[in-house]
């Protein structure tokens, strides 16, 4: 049985590339080499987002508090992710928000694919054209959840972005 919740509009998000990848691998309680090789770590608004080179390093992701707030970056959330996703999706991600003194792990997250959406436009994944893709989330908690991304890919960057969640 699935549910289907109706669209949610992001219009356009911006991204931010960082060149911090050491002390947001040690954030993420990772190695440096351990982040995907050929992927910078970005900001979307107030959320993190870095890539790692499959599911085994994505499930071993855990975050402390302490090294995410001494980024001294203006972080509510990160969001790590591989690729190909689980379940035939085309990512798989976890996303890790930040809520006072403790990290809170979402099974499922349209913010943070809807700034997942404009980092992938940012690193070249989609031509100009109206585009989409499906996330995996949720995987480690035991709660698996699929997310449709929906989008304009225009010159790099991701705009008219809408999210839908459809829970398995």
């Amino acid at each position: 049985m699935s549910l289907e919740v109706g669209w949610l509009e992001y219009g356009d998000v911006n991204v931010t590339p960082l060149e911090i990848r050491d002390v947001v691998a040690l954030a993420l309680d990772l190695e440096e080499s351990d982040l995907h090789e050929d992927l910078p770590v970005m900001m979307a608004d107030e959320m993190l987002i870095c890539a790692v080179p499959n599911t085994m390093f994505l499930d071993g992701v855990e975050p402390i508090l302490e090294r995410l707030n001494a980024l001294q970056l203006e972080v509510a959330g990160a969001l790590v992710f591989s690729f190909p996703g689980r379940g035939g999706c085309f990512t798989d991600s976890r996303y890790f928000a930040l809520q006072g003194d403790q990290i809170l792990e979402q099974a499922s997250s349209p913010d943070a694919h809807a700034a997942l959406a404009a980092y992938l436009c940012a690193n070249q994944f989609f031509d100009d054209g109206s585009r989409s893709f499906t996330g995996a989330q949720g995987y480690r908690l035991g709660q698996r959840s699929k997310l449709e991304v929906q989008f304009q890919a225009a010159g790099n960057l991701a705009r008219d972005i809408r999210v839908r969640e459809v829970t398995r």
